[in-house]
């Protein structure tokens, strides 16, 4: 689906650094009059009579809310039910399952631009580093499931000097490369102290399919699942997702059913986004929910609501009706002398009942027929 979606779609490279789309989201609200506080820590969202009204910080200030809150909140601190959620469990109303597997990640300044030996026309975004056979890849993510490390390295990386060059002086480049690694390590070692050595490994497997990587690399940073999750409180254990990504865990039900909609129940007018709601990880824009996206949100929770309480009424007027029919059915055999014989151990008949249901919604999907580039091998 993700491959998909960037072959029908796109994917956007900000021109100047990923950093200039935050400073086009900055301008855009201050030229409507916004405000915007960096370095600023939220400790607690203030609430009235059941509503949102203001956030409190860690440097003692108070701000209050006009119309509503928006915050990419962890669901794990909402409340006391997420907050005795275990990683992997999922308890509470607002409970979730955090994924066991992490990434590692890598930023390098080139002296040149990478050469593929597969060949010049190797140009995209994310260009992944994949193994020409399937059972390598599945017996990988088998090691990942179990805490270990990849027998084969599942590394992706982008260039996107490819497509920006402003992004590095003339003639240089730069390159990030990721792969996937379990959060708490098997052998016990600690990823301050090793996280360089794993990057070593990375650079080396890279060397297969590039022919000027290690004569190229500058100087790099990298960040281990345990530096993400300090860098934010949405990346638990370093779940870049915020929560795991799998199939119980989307769309709708994203982190959960009850928080799917971008709200918390119980509390008016606090609106979620971040990795952890729909569609996941990755940068989107919470202006975007505000105010008709967070408008038809609640909308259609409404009309979801109303679908499943007229189902409730016309089950419960097919079962009355079931029940009186079998009712007339039995008073009709005895009036005609067809009593049924009961024994101690025989059961009343189970009258046959119709069955009707209403559907709250329909999902439409467009397959766009696309040639999906084969994947370096």
């Amino acid at each position: 689906m993700f491959v998909g979606f960037l072959e029908g779609f796109g994917f956007g490279v900000p021109v100047g650094g990923s950093g200039e789309l935050t400073n086009a989201l900055i301008a855009s609200i201050k030229a409507n009059g916004g405000e915007v506080l960096g370095e600023v820590d939220v400790t607690a969202i203030r609430t009235k009579g059941g509503r949102a009204v203001g956030a409190a910080t860690k440097d003692g200030r108070e701000f209050t809310a006009k119309d509503g809150i928006v915050a990419a909140l962890q669901p794990a601190r909402l409340g006391q039910d997420g907050g005795r959620r275990r990683a992997g469990n999922r308890q509470g109303r607002f409970g979730t399952q955090i994924s066991e597997i992490g990434c590692i990640t890598v930023h390098a300044a080139l002296k040149a631009p990478l050469k593929f030996r597969a060949g010049a026309n190797v140009k995209a975004v994310m260009i992944e580093l994949l193994p020409n056979k399937y059972d390598t890849i599945r017996k990988s993510f088998d090691s990942l499931r179990y805490g270990e490390f990849s027998s084969y390295p599942l590394v992706g990386l982008g260039s996107l000097t490819m497509f920006d060059p402003s992004r590095a002086p003339a003639g240089a480049a730069t390159m990030h490369a990721w792969d996937y690694v379990p959060y708490q390590r098997a052998d016990g070692r600690d990823w301050d102290d090793t996280k360089h050595h794993y990057v070593k490994r990375m650079l080396s497997h890279m060397e297969n399919f590039l022919d000027n990587l290690s004569d190229s690399v500058l100087a790099y940073h990298s960040d281990s699942p345990v530096d993400m999750e300090r860098t934010s409180s949405s990346f638990r254990r370093g779940d870049l997702h915020g929560v795991a990504a799998v199939t119980y865990q989307a769309q709708s039900h994203r982190p959960t059913p009850d928080l799917g909609y971008n709200v918390v129940p119980g509390c008016e007018r606090l609106y979620l986004v971040g990795p952890f709601q729909h569609p996941g990880g990755g940068v989107s824009a919470p202006a975007a929910l505000l105010p008709s996206g967070i408008r038809r949100s609640e909308d259609r929770r409404v009309k979801d609501r109303e679908a499943l309480d007229v189902h409730a009424v016309l089950h419960g007027q097919l079962q009355a009706h079931g029940d009186r029919s079998a009712r007339a059915q039995r008073q009709r055999s005895l009036d005609q002398g067809q009593g049924v014989r009961r024994h101690a151990d025989d059961r009343a008949p189970v009258p046959q009942r119709s069955t009707q249901g209403t559907q709250a919604g329909e999902l439409q999907a467009r397959v766009i027929p696309a040639d999906v580039p084969a994947a370096l091998t």
